[in-house]
């Protein structure tokens, strides 16, 4: 019985170590193109607004954008030119829709006070995306905030939740050598193909949404609120 399991054991180190083997021989799957480009239906407005809309670079939320999740150096990278991406294109959304853009900026802390005083709104979009990995299928789901504040009080006169339809896809991983307390270790992390795939898919439908949302009508109508809340005589400059 001793012998079978000793068998056993070798014979499941030794189907280890022909993974990683084959791991390490395998040519690398070509590069995922990323594809971060929205085109607004229509790049001119009928009707021009004098409303100013400043940009926030979009904040995120959920476990697909936690540290902890076990994704590649390079796909956080491709997170962050998705979010670059994204900003710019909310501006070209903005101006088709007939606003005037006042500026893209990383946060609010960028904008100097005579900014802030120009600005009828700021529009700081929220991503929020939940990622779920089994095996080789993985699946991402979560919605879009878009809320529109009175930039020098930073009061919120305007919230737009969009919710996406799940994405689902195929994922992969790559074996990567990792800080441990005795050296290091090699552990799966997934692609940044994988994340590449799931994120374009995730990025069309949302800018639809966002283009959908961002209704001249509406938001002409939340200007009277802004100008009340930057009015006030008691605001402090906070």
């Amino acid at each position: 019985m001793k012998t079978k399991k000793h068998i056993l054991s070798v014979a499941v180190v030794v189907a280890y170590f022909i993974f990683l083997l084959g791991s390490a021989l395998a040519p690398p799957a070509p590069p995922v193109a990323e594809n971060f480009i929205y085109t607004p239906p229509s790049s001119t407005s009928p009707t021009k607004s004098k409303i100013n809309i400043a940009i926030l670079k979009p904040t995120t939320t959920g476990s697909f954008f936690v540290s902890g999740t076990p994704m590649v150096t390079d796909a956080k990278l491709s997170i962050d030119r998705m979010l670059v991406a994204m900003q710019e294109d909310i501006e070209k959304i903005i101006i088709a829709r007939g606003y005037t853009t006042a500026g893209t900026f990383s946060s609010i802390d960028e904008m100097t006070f005579s900014q802030k005083e120009r600005a009828s709104f700021l529009l700081a979009p929220v991503i929020n995306l939940d990622l779920v990995a089994q095996g080789s299928q993985g699946a991402v789901s979560g919605n879009v905030t878009l809320q529109l504040l009175e930039p020098m009080s930073k009061e919120k006169v305007w919230i737009q939740r969009l919710n996406l339809d799940q994405i689902t896809g195929q994922i992969s991983y790559d074996l990567v050598s990792v800080p441990a307390p005795q050296g290091s270790q090699l552990v799966h992390m997934i692609s940044a193909n994988s994340i590449k795939k799931l994120l374009n898919s995730f990025y069309m439908p949302a800018m639809g949404k966002i283009w959908d949302h961002l209704d001249p009508r509406e938001i002409t109508n939340l200007k009277s609120d802004s100008d009340k809340l930057k009015g006030r005589t008691n605001y402090q400059g906070k």
